[in-house]
């Protein structure tokens, strides 16, 4: 580095070696610089917000519908345990009713015995006659039915 001949003085070596700002002349910025910083500030606050608060009610829309979901299903379940149940119960009762029905025709049972298990199956079946009778639970149990055979064929 060379270094200038001569006297330097203090004016000189501030002409030399000052840095020139650009607001050296204008006590405030142009517009032209504040534009862009505007801008900025709105895509980040006011359009980051409301992207925020579109990703936050669909996610909540989501969570909600899983929950809704997960309760038709629980409650499907439910009434399809119920219907197994009394399926069970009317079957088993039918079968005891056939057997003594054979017997008697065998002669080797008798009537009351006849009479005691007509008695329980006709119990049973008016107990499926009215528990089967919920039309709503059936569409619940159908629309869940429905949902689960489509997700199966996907």
């Amino acid at each position: 580095m060379r270094l200038p001949t001569g006297r330097l003085t203090v004016g000189r070596c501030k002409r030399r070696f000052a840095v020139k700002s650009r607001y050296a002349t204008r006590e405030t910025p142009p517009v032209d610089e504040l534009i862009p910083l505007i801008v900025g500030f709105l895509l980040t606050t006011v359009l980051g917000g409301v992207l925020g608060m579109f990703l936050q009610q669909r996610a909540w829309k989501h969570q909600n519908e899983a929950r809704l979901s997960e309760e038709e299903f629980r409650r499907a379940d439910a009434i399809a345990e119920a219907i197994s149940q009394l399926l069970d119960k009317r079957l088993y009762r039918m079968l005891r009713l056939f057997y003594a029905l054979r017997r008697l025709g065998r002669d080797e049972g008798s009537p009351e015995i006849v009479e005691q298990r007509l008695g329980d199956y006709n119990a049973v079946l008016y107990e499926w006659n009215e528990k089967s009778q919920s039309r709503a639970d059936w569409h619940v149990f159908r629309r869940v039915g429905s949902r689960l055979a489509r997700r199966q064929h996907l």
